[in-house]
C-alpha cells in the first residue's frame, strides 16, 4: 500500500488518468447492463429474421408467400410457423 501511495505521489497525472479510465469503464459497463432489455423466457422466439428491404406482401398468407417467391414446399413449412410483423 505504501508503494502505491508513493507512486501516486510521484506520478499524479498518470495515476489520475488510470483512475479516471477505470471509473469510466465501470460506468459504461453499468449503463449498458442497465439498458439491456432481455425478453422474458415465455416470449423468446426460435428464429428471428430481418429484411433489408420492405416486404410488401404478408408472410402469413400463401398468396403473399407466392408473391415473395417462396416455393410450395417452403410455403407449407411456413404454414406451420407463427409469423409476427
Amino acid at each position: 500500500m505504501r508503494f502505491a501511495l508513493k507512486n501516486a505521489a510521484r506520478q499524479p497525472g498518470r495515476s489520475k488518468t488510470c483512475v479516471t479510465t477505470i471509473s469510466l469503464a465501470c460506468c459504461i459497463i453499468v449503463a449498458v447492463g442497465a439498458n439491456r432489455h432481455d425478453a422474458p423466457p415465455e416470449t423468446e422466439y426460435a428464429f428471428v429474421a430481418e429484411s433489408a428491404l420492405p416486404l410488401h406482401h404478408s408472410l402469413n398468407t400463401s398468396d403473399g408467400r407466392f408473391e415473395l417467391g417462396f416455393s410450395d414446399k417452403d410455403s407449407e413449412l411456413l404454414d406451420a410457423s407463427e409469423i409476427f410483423p
